[in-house]
């Protein structure tokens, strides 16, 4: 470590969580490996898992693995609802943007592309925008000009509804 680095460089142990149940909140296969593990542990026939040298191992872990399965299913159960939830939150916001907000997303729809690079002006918006999780910001930069990279949900509802961001809808042949 240098001398000059202080503490706040080292994430903490509740930032480690935190990142960790949103990467599991936002994606699937977390969730059906621990369902599948889980299950292992908890329906596996005990014969299998002693010839397996085992039985101790799962019979300790036993309980905790059904709490596991038990968890996994009621998020897989859960899961299209909150998206959909979600979905129709987010549709709602980007109906409503103001003016400012959608000169810094029709950058994105204009070009088609789903990372941009932001002056200072912009930067403040691009900001905002990373707090309602429309946009990230990326850890590629050329300097001075810091890249954000769009929701790829968004960029991809953006792009089926230009006018969302005062860009007219092509016309259909």
């Amino acid at each position: 470590m240098h001398a000059d680095s202080t503490t706040e460089d080292i994430p903490s142990v509740k930032d480690a969580i935190i990142e960790v149940l949103k990467w599991i909140r936002e994606s699937v296969r977390p969730v059906f490996v621990t369902l599948f593990l889980s299950a292992a542990i908890v329906f596996l026939p005990h014969s299998w898992v002693t010839a397996i040298g085992l039985a101790q191992e799962f019979q300790k872990y036993r309980f905790i693995g059904l709490l596991f399965f038990i968890g996994s299913v009621v998020w897989l159960i859960s899961f299209p609802i909150e998206m959909k939830y979600r979905s129709r939150g987010r549709k709602k916001y980007l109906g409503n943007l103001r003016s400012d907000q959608k000169e810094v997303l029709r950058i994105f729809v204009a070009n088609r592309k789903t990372i941009q690079a932001f002056s200072r002006s912009n930067l403040a918006i691009a900001r905002d925008l990373e707090k309602l999780g429309i946009l990230a910001e990326s850890s590629a930069n050329d300097g001075v000009h810091p890249y954000f990279v769009i929701d790829p949900w968004v960029f991809s509802y953006l792009c089926d509804n230009p006018e969302l961001v005062d860009i007219p809808p092509a016309k259909q042949p």
